[in-house]
């Protein structure tokens, strides 16, 4: 976690999403501490959370941000979001300010860009815009920037790489 993280950080990652769930995903809290220790940028609590101690914890681990994920939650409990498909749109509240979009169906776990594009107009103007999942182009980022998204949540395309780092720095183009 230091490494990657570590080298997110030098290669010029905004903010870095931490997976902290052990059954899925094998992640830990202690992983989200360990990336606070090498990093001073914003850092997101990727989990499934449920309850508000998970955010005390997220808080006392070192994470800026959580992830909440819409189809897990009622609207009520919803105040900052991940949109997965037209039916989500309704728990977006005018106190939010940033909305994310999963191009991951969390169903059946396939992953289709084009959620963006279709979802990106009916996401209210002043809230900031975040494409999640399938990312694996600059092309596309532009694509997504013409259609007003400002975060790029992009983790499986550099974690399949032998050198996430250098494949950040590939891709937006970091020169040495």
């Amino acid at each position: 976690v230091q490494e990657v993280v570590g080298g997110y950080v030098r290669n010029g990652a905004a903010a870095c999403s931490v997976l902290t769930d052990t059954d899925y995903f094998g992640g830990s809290l202690l992983d989200l501490a360990m990336a606070r220790r090498v990093s001073d940028i914003p850092l997101l609590r990727k989990d499934f959370i449920v309850d508000f101690y998970q955010l005390a914890e997220a808080v006392a681990y070192g994470a800026d941000a959580v992830l909440l994920i819409a189809a897990a939650l009622s609207p009520a409990q919803c105040r900052e979001l991940e949109i997965h498909r037209e039916e989500e749109l309704e728990y977006v509240s005018p106190e939010m300010d940033m909305v994310g979009i999963n191009n991951r169906n969390l169903t059946t776990f396939e992953t289709d860009i084009y959620t963006s594009f279709r979802l990106a107009s009916q996401v209210p103007v002043a809230c900031l815009k975040v494409a999640e999942s399938g990312i694996r182009a600059m092309e596309t980022v532009v694509a997504l920037r013409r259609l007003g998204f400002r975060g790029f949540l992009i983790g499986e395309h550099f974690m399949r790489e032998a050198q996430p780092a250098q494949a950040l720095k590939n891709f937006v183009g970091y020169a040495d």
